[in-house]
This record gives C-alpha cells, sequence and structure tokens, in this order.
C-alpha cells in the first residue's frame, strides 16, 4: 500500500511539475504573429481622401497637408504618418480610413518637431551652402570638407535632415557643426567609393534594342505625341542627326528636348513614325496611365514601386528608401531598392494606386557601392516642362 502511495506521490509531483512547466512556458511563449498589414494600399486610402477633397475644392485638408512630416512603412507594413502638431483633422483621418476597411492599428500617427516642407527649406540652405563651397577652391579646408559630403535627404522616422558623407574625420564633424549646429541634421557616413552610376546606354541614332537604354512612359508634351527615355547628354549638344531615335534599326522619332543638368536625367522623343505606335503590347516601353489624381507630398520611406527596363521583360519590384534625395546639385530624386543593370536608364518607375498605375519617374542609374538606384521624378521633369500623361 505504500508502495502505491509512493507511486501517486510521484504522480501527483509530476503532474503538478508538469502544470508548473506548462504555466511558465506560458507565461514566456513567444507573442502571437505580430498582423501584417499593406502599407502602400493605407497610403493610398489616405492620399485617395485628402485628394478628393482638394478636388472638390474644400479646404477640410488644408493644415493637415501644411504639417505634413512624412511617413513610413515599418516591417509589419503598418504606416506610421508624421505630423507637427496634430489637430482635429487627423481623427476626421482616422475615420475616414476606418470606413474605408483600414485598421486602426494598421496605421500610427506621431507628433513631430517639423514639417516635411520645413526640413526640405532646411536641407535647401543646407546644400546650398555645401556647393557654394565645393565651388570656393580658394578656402582648402572649405572645399575639402564640401567635397566629402555626397548627398542629403530627408528622413521622416528621424524629423532631420539626413547627410551623407564618405571619409569624414573628427574635423569634419565640428566644421558641420560649425556651419550647422542651428540645424535638424544627423550624418551618415556612406562606404568608401561611393557614387553615381549612370545605366545607359542609349546612343542618340542608334537602336535602342542594341545599345541597351530603356523607353520611358507614353506622353505628350504642349500636346505633341511622344515617350520619355533617359541619354545623359545634354540635348543642346546634339547635332539634328544625333537627335534621331530608333527601336530595333527603325526610326520612330526624335529627341526634341530633355534635361541633364545634375537636377534631371531625361529625354522627351517626339513620334515621328506613323506607323510606330508606342503602345501595352511593345516591350520597349510602359504604357501605364495615372487615371485618377492622388496628391503626394512625398511617398512612404518602404512604399511599394515597381520599374520596367529594357534590358530584363520582368518587371522589378523594391521600395522607396527616399523620396527627396540630394545629389551633387541640390536636385530631389528618388532613390528605391529594386535591383537594376546596365540598359535599363530611361524605364519607367511606377507603382499601383487603387489598380491603377501611377507614373512614378523613370530610373537613371544606381549609387555605387550601395543596393539603391535612383530616377529623376516625373514631378521633376514637370517643372520643366508641359508633359502631360495619356
Amino acid at each position: 500500500m505504500k508502495k502505491y502511495r509512493a507511486i501517486i506521490c510521484i504522480i501527483q509531483a509530476l503532474l503538478m511539475l508538469h502544470m508548473s512547466i506548462g504555466s511558465y512556458a506560458a507565461a514566456v511563449a513567444p507573442e502571437e504573429d505580430v498582423a501584417v498589414y499593406n502599407g502602400s494600399d493605407t497610403f493610398n486610402k489616405l492620399n485617395k481622401i485628402v485628394a478628393s477633397e482638394i478636388e472638390q475644392g474644400n479646404s477640410k485638408y488644408n493644415e493637415f497637408i501644411d504639417t505634413y512630416a512624412g511617413s513610413v512603412i515599418d516591417e509589419t507594413g503598418k504606416l506610421i504618418v508624421y505630423v507637427k502638431e496634430k489637430d482635429e483633422t487627423v481623427n476626421s483621418l482616422k475615420n475616414e480610413l476606418y470606413n474605408a476597411n483600414i485598421q486602426t492599428s494598421a496605421i500610427q500617427f506621431v507628433d513631430v518637431e517639423y514639417s516635411y516642407n520645413e526640413l526640405k527649406a532646411y536641407r535647401n540652405l543646407m546644400w546650398d551652402f555645401v556647393s557654394y563651397a565645393k565651388e570656393n577652391v580658394s578656402d582648402s579646408v572649405l572645399w575639402t570638407w564640401s567635397n566629402k559630403l555626397q548627398a542629403a535627404a530627408i528622413d521622416p522616422a528621424t524629423n532631420r535632415v539626413e547627410l551623407y558623407a564618405v571619409g569624414f574625420g573628427e574635423a569634419d564633424f565640428e566644421l558641420c557643426e560649425e556651419y550647422f549646429g542651428g540645424y535638424p541634421y544627423e550624418i551618415e557616413i556612406l562606404p568608401e567609393g561611393y557614387g553615381l552610376k549612370e545605366e545607359t546606354t542609349l546612343n542618340p541614332g542608334q537602336a535602342i534594342s542594341s545599345t541597351g537604354g530603356s523607353l520611358g512612359f507614353r506622353c505628350r508634351l504642349d500636346g505633341v505625341e511622344g515617350f520619355v527615355t533617359a541619354t545623359h547628354s545634354s540635348t543642346d549638344s546634339f547635332v539634328e542627326e544625333e537627335k534621331i531615335v530608333k527601336v530595333n534599326g527603325v526610326t520612330v522619332g526624335k529627341i526634341t528636348a530633355g534635361k541633364y543638368d545634375g537636377y534631371a536625367d531625361f529625354a522627351f522623343v517626339e513620334l515621328t513614325n506613323p506607323n510606330y505606335n508606342v503602345s501595352t503590347t511593345t516591350n520597349t516601353t510602359v504604357a501605364y496611365t495615372l487615371h485618377q489624381t492622388h496628391y503626394v507630398v512625398s511617398l512612404p520611406v518602404g512604399y511599394d514601386v515597381y520599374m520596367a527596363g529594357q534590358k530584363d521583360a520582368d518587371v522589378r519590384e523594391g521600395q522607396v528608401y527616399r523620396y527627396d534625395y540630394t545629389i551633387s546639385s541640390g536636385a530631389e530624386w528618388i532613390v528605391c531598392d529594386y535591383p537594376s543593370e546596365s540598359g535599363d536608364s530611361g524605364g519607367c518607375i511606377f507603382a499601383e494606386v487603387d489598380g491603377d498605375y501611377c507614373i512614378i519617374g523613370i530610373h537613371d542609374g544606381s549609387l555605387v557601392n550601395t543596393n539603391y538606384t535612383y530616377g529623376t521624378k516625373l514631378t521633376t521633369m514637370q517643372g520643366y516642362y508641359n508633359i502631360v500623361i495619356y
């Protein structure tokens, strides 16, 4: 009997141990799977709400636009929206997003110190000084320091201007503090050998398919039908015969406008061949069209984008790294992380917006020793010419 009691006691002890282990395991068990959201879709819906009010002439979200400080899509797909001084319109946006079937946990509004436009103003002031220093060869210390500064961008997550530098030493940091100490900025050190790599290359007068260049999207410039590409050359330097553009040996048009000035890298090709149709059936161009108006202050970091270049039949996928990225001249390029190769220059960068395809710009090249690619934004092109997508 004692033997059985002993066995029962052992069993009870084991049960108690099992229960205690179970309780402990429950206490330290990994959390349930974190919800995964579609941050790009959330941003599109937010954009659509704001855009619809603007199109109707309403000022309901004007203050939100003025105080918008950028956005980031985190690793779970949640959209983090940064706002300077949240007001009642944020609650209105939350309600409208909820009515648009966006979970409240899929978006978060965070208070910050500076608006996006304020950061852009700071960045421009800083880069104007850097540009001045690069030209001031008489001051060797300032000139050397400025040439170590490679780029500048706005980082919504830190609410700061981010300066990108190569080979910085203690004296360089001190100079930054001396000249920019009153500005909201941070410094990121880039690897040695950083620089731009243009991925052409379309040679005017040669077949694009044979030289590796890529045609971009269909558009009209001042009512004239054509498309854009990238030549990495100033159109002002072309002689007449060099302006001819061919596809598979067939002349399709001629370059009549474009810029390659440190602020933009694109060319407009006027269609001169009535038998050549730039359509969705050709593999030399992407005919995605923006069917709806979407008001964009800036695209979020992490926003889904795509690039189609002639060199690769597959559309490349990636995400936005910086929407406004200053390279050398103070221009505002878009920088993403989709893969690319030589020959993709001029390829269309686009995004899906509510089932439509919104053209963002064209691909120009990559940032050496990084995984990032850069392109000229459509808004930049439209700042030069009356380009309309159709």
